[in-house]
Formats: C-alpha cells, sequence, structure tokens
C-alpha cells in the first residue's frame, strides 16, 4: 500500500507535545553519531581544515530535535578548543511547525536522559524544572527550520546530509527525483546517511557505499550535470566569463569608494555566495551577523531562508538582470 504523505504530516501535527512521549533517549541520539565518528566525522574533520573549516549538515524530519543536537554535542567534543576556529551550522528541518518549536526550545523532560553519562549531561545542558535545556553553545550550532523534502530546492553544499524522510513508500520516478535533489545538496564526497529502516538503495550514478551498514553513502563525482541537477533549486551552468567573476572575492575600487555615500542598505556578494561588502544598515535590519569579506552568505541566513534565497540568486544569474 502506498503511503499518503499529507496524510502522515496531518497525523504528526495533532498533538505535538505526544511527541516527548515516544522520543528516543538522547543516549541514543549520541550513541548513533559515536558509531558514525571513525568512518565518517573524523575525516570529514580532516579533509574540511585544510579547505577552510566550514562545515554544513543537513537533517531532514529533525522532529523534536534530540539528534542536530546529539551530532553538535558530539562535534563540539571532537573539536575540542578549536570550536571556535569553525564554522559549523547543523541545519535541521521538518514539516511541523510545532516539532520544530519544541525543538528550538531545546528543553526535554528528565526520562529523555537515562543512562547519558554524567559529565555530557553537566556540559552540554542545565536543569530547568522536571527536564534539561541544551546550553547555548549547543543551540548555536543548530537552525532549525521548515522545509519540504519532496518541494522545496535543497539546501547547498553540505558535507553530511541525514535524511528521516521515508523513501521507499515513494514511486520509482519520485525516488530517482528526491535522490537527485540529495546528490545536489552535498558537496563533492560529501555523505548521505539514511535511516536503518530504508529498504532502498541510492543511484550509484551518485553515490557510492562507505560502510558495510548499508545506511551510510558518498556523493559520487563533482557537481551535478545540468540535466542531472533537480528540477527546484536548479543553478545555473558557468561560463568562462562567469568563472572569472566567481574567483573574484573583491569589487572594483571605484565601486568600493561611490557605494558608501549612496543612501542604501545593501549586501553584495559573488557568485560563490561570498560576501564581499555591507552597506548602510543592511546586516542590523536583516538580524545577520558576518564575521567579514569572504564568509558564506547562506551560512548566516535563518534555515527557512536559505532554500528560497539561494533560489532566487540562482535566478538572477541565470537571467543576468535583478
Amino acid at each position: 500500500m502506498i503511503i499518503n504523505r499529507d496524510s502522515l504530516i496531518q497525523q504528526k501535527s495533532s498533538n505535538p507535545k505526544e511527541h516527548l512521549l515516544w522520543a528516543p533517549p538522547f543516549v541514543q541520539a549520541v550513541a548513533f553519531w559515536m558509531t558514525l565518528t571513525q568512518d565518517v566525522l573524523l575525516p570529514m574533520i580532516a579533509q574540511t581544515s585544510v579547505r577552510g573549516k566550514v562545515l554544513r549538515f543537513w537533517m531532514t524530519g529533525c522532529a523534536t530535535g534530540q539528534e542536530p543536537y546529539a551530532l553538535a554535542l558530539v562535534l563540539s567534543d571532537l573539536l575540542g578548543s578549536q570550536l571556535d576556529t569553525w564554522n559549523v551550522t547543523i541545519f535541521a528541518t521538518d514539516v511541523d511547525e510545532a516539532s520544530l518549536a519544541i525543538a528550538r526550545h531545546g528543553w526535554y523532560p528528565e526520562s529523555l536522559f537515562t543512562e547519558l553519562p554524567t559529565d555530557v549531561l553537566q556540559r552540554f545542558f542545565v536543569r530547568e524544572g522536571s527536564g534539561f535545556r541544551t546550553t547555548k553553545t549547543v543551540r548555536r550550532m543548530v537552525t532549525f527550520g521548515r522545509h519540504d523534502l519532496y518541494q522545496d530546492p535543497p539546501l547547498p553544499r553540505i558535507a553530511l546530509l541525514r535524511c528521516h524522510s521515508r523513501l521507499d513508500s515513494l514511486s520509482l520516478q519520485e525516488q530517482d527525483e528526491v535522490f537527485k535533489r540529495l546528490a545536489f545538496a552535498l558537496r563533492p564526497t560529501g555523505y548521505l546517511v539514511l535511516d536503518r529502516a530504508e529498504v532502498i538503495q541510492p543511484p550509484e550514478a551518485f553515490f557510492a557505499q562507505v560502510m558495510a551498514s548499508g545506511t551510510v553513502y558518498r556523493r559520487k563525482g563533482q557537481t551535478c550535470a545540468e540535466d542531472e541537477q533537480p528540477l527546484m533549486g536548479r543553478t545555473s551552468v558557468s561560463t568562462q566569463g562567469e568563472e572569472h567573476l566567481l574567483k573574484r572575492k573583491s569589487m572594483p575600487s571605484a565601486t568600493k569608494i561611490l557605494l558608501p555615500f549612496l543612501p542604501v542598505n545593501m549586501i553584495v556578494i559573488n557568485q560563490a555566495y561570498q560576501v564581499v561588502a555591507s552597506y548602510g544598515q543592511a546586516t542590523e535590519l536583516l538580524h545577520l551577523s558576518f564575521g567579514g569579506e569572504g564568509q558564506d552568505f547562506l551560512q548566516v541566513l535563518p534555515c527557512d531562508l536559505v532554500a528560497p534565497v539561494h533560489t532566487a540568486i540562482d535566478a538572477v544569474l541565470q537571467q543576468r538582470s535583478p
């Protein structure tokens, strides 16, 4: 029988507070990421340490947020004192706004912390009433937002994508389209982690199996060809001239001189989505915090804005006009 995805969403949203009654304990979520430490997380960190120290994770179907937070504390432990020198963002998405509200708050009943080591509990959580809440350091690493994997554009340049969305209920054509979106979201050699209950395998054209468990795959190739990219969120193909612009990280000197005197609020980015300059009160109006020129613009956006802004930028690049 084909499962109706819309009915599942409606059923899931009926009573969000009940989610915490059957939610898995934190020790289970932490243990999951620890099993990936040697074969996935540590190699990823080693590879990224020589390429700018930027790590972007994406979890679809994040529910009330235990697994994204568990990843945040595992990464904090792995990076240790070097954490502040890294740009780590965990995008956690779901279709249920009520679940996302619980996740953003980061508070969970004491029953979900059984068997979690005391030192872990003391480092990453604070007691609040009859439960515990994640620390500000952990919450800052995770950005929650609404996103429908089946309809919305994929988030770009992801190092590891954890897919909780059940794909075996989809038709073969729909499965193919979703896997193309997942492949498009991942950076070259990025990781795709499926649920153990998932009975289908990603197409070999895009993914290679990493672990014997059959749930961890690695992106093959560099980027999707134009005819392989997903229907939504398709980016423009660079011409030789555009590649020159892509490499340019600063504006012409004349432009830099004139813009500060114009009555405009503006953030200037290049085709690599890197911030070139900011003028007026743009950052204050958008409630953004930049680390300086060259920072990834998409990195500082709220999670629910990343996909539409990414699509809008690419549309401008394709049309060569606003």
